[in-house]
């Protein structure tokens, strides 16, 4: 009883919308009405009782089937062409020379299937030699010729189910062939009891019909990937498709906060101020000492000491003063495509990056390579780690010019009156170039 309940648990999850719109009629010789439905029932049978109790179900009693199915077995294979007979040829005609005489009339019997041997009988006793008989069951023909000491020959002129002779030629005697396992696997994988199911299952469902070949195995999973409502309705592939790539340096001198100091004591020079600009990822520092603090000195400061040294960064951040704001510096960071900002009200002086680089300096100033070479040494280890246990998830789908895609349905682009039944891929589309 529990494998009958559980095969239909199993199809209300495999059908689930035609569950939920119709009303489902189950006929069934088992009382499973009875059984889903006792107080003392516990356990799986009691989830499962649950779990049908929100669909339409109704169990009702099998009814007798036998007229049911001669009906539709003789609605489906019968043909407007002229009826078929059964001859019946005697034995004496065919173990015997046959004599020169005047050939045997042929009768005709009809009946209607009645399990009665009255018509045979009549013709035994008139030693009917040549006899034509039609009937709608062929077991009670067999039958009652065997009380006639006959053999029965049936004359098809047409095959019974059309294309008959080539499935079967096709799918028994060349089994190996491609187009056979072909018609196989159509027939299992999206016909009228097919569910669309992958590779592996395909081919083991096909093997428990008893039809095997060779390259079943690699036939059915090349099958279901070319399936294209398989395609459409796929899962969302999550899988990374490449390989890690790792930056030793992730964007050095990319981003430089600027400030001044000042005004120091006066030296040589009338120096008494300074410019310093430090790396907000390596904290590599930039000094020069000026006289004045002037807009023109600070735009030549940024060129010609970090442009030209490191290359064009991606963002400057200083304060608000007057001549990081200034018209000069704004136009150079323009025209290079700089990006600058400013630091919070709350924390002016670039949040400090210049006056606690400037302390840092002076405290580890000797050990600065033997730190550097450390850290460079733990980001490599660090990274190595992180790129082994990211290759591990890779699947690569290497693509080449002329390959038909298909690509991802985004939810903005998706039909909203198709719901969660709606498809997940569109397509396909053809490969023109891989970049």
């Amino acid at each position: 009883m529990e494998k009958l309940v559980y095969a239909l648990i199993l199809a209300s999850r495999k059908l689930r919308p035609y569950f939920q719109a119709h009303k489902v009629e189950v006929r069934t010789a088992y009382p499973l009405h009875h059984i889903l439905h006792k107080p003392k029932t516990s356990g799986r049978m009691l989830k499962w009782a649950v779990e049908l109790g929100q669909f339409d179900v109704e169990y009702k009693p099998r009814t007798v089937i036998k007229a049911q199915t001669l009906a539709d077995f003789i609605l489906e294979f019968s043909f407007e062409q002229e009826e078929e007979a059964l001859v019946v040829v005697p034995i004496s005609s065919i173990t015997q020379d046959p004599e020169p005489t005047t050939p045997a009339p042929w009768w005709i019997l009809k009946v209607d299937g009645a399990v009665n041997n009255e018509g045979l009988n009549l013709a035994r006793e008139m030693r009917v030699d040549n006899l034509n008989v039609y009937g709608d069951s062929m077991l009670v023909v067999y039958q009652d010729t065997a009380l006639l000491g006959i053999i029965p020959l049936e004359v098809k002129k047409q095959p019974s189910v059309p294309e008959a002779e080539e499935r079967l030629q096709s799918t028994f005697t060349q089994m190996h062939c491609w187009r056979g396992g072909t018609y196989i696997l159509r027939e299992v994988h999206e016909e009228i009891c097919g569910n669309h199911s992958g590779g592996s299952s395909l081919a083991q469902k096909v093997l428990r019909q008893g039809y095997y070949w060779p390259t079943l195995q690699e036939d059915a999973s090349n099958f279901a990937k070319a399936c294209d409502k398989c395609q459409r309705y796929a899962n969302y592939i999550n899988k990374h498709v490449v390989s890690l790539t790792s930056l030793v340096s992730p964007w050095p001198f990319a981003m430089w906060g600027i400030d001044l100091i000042g005004e120091l004591p006066k030296v040589k020079g009338g120096v008494k101020y300074a410019v310093v600009a430090v790396d907000y990822f390596t904290k590599w520092a930039e000094a020069e000492p000026l006289t004045t603090i002037t807009a023109k000195r600070l735009r030549d400061f940024i060129y010609r000491s970090i442009v030209c040294h490191f290359g064009i960064s991606y963002k400057l951040i200083s304060d608000n003063g007057k001549q990081f704001d200034s018209k000069e510096v704004r136009e150079l960071c323009d025209n290079l495509g700089i990006v600058k900002g400013f630091s919070a009200v709350s924390h002016p002086q670039t949040n400090g990056q210049t006056e606690v680089n400037e302390v840092n300096h002076l405290l580890h100033l000797d050990m600065l390579e033997e730190i550097r070479s450390k850290a460079q040494l733990r980001i490599a280890a660090y990274q190595q780690r992180v790129a082994r246990h990211y290759n591990t998830k890779v699947k690569a789908r290497p693509l080449q010019v002329g390959d038909l895609v298909r690509r991802r349905v985004m939810p903005n682009t998706k039909v909203q009156a198709h719901g969660i039944l709606g498809a997940n891929w569109e397509g396909p589309y053809k490969v023109r170039a891989v970049l």
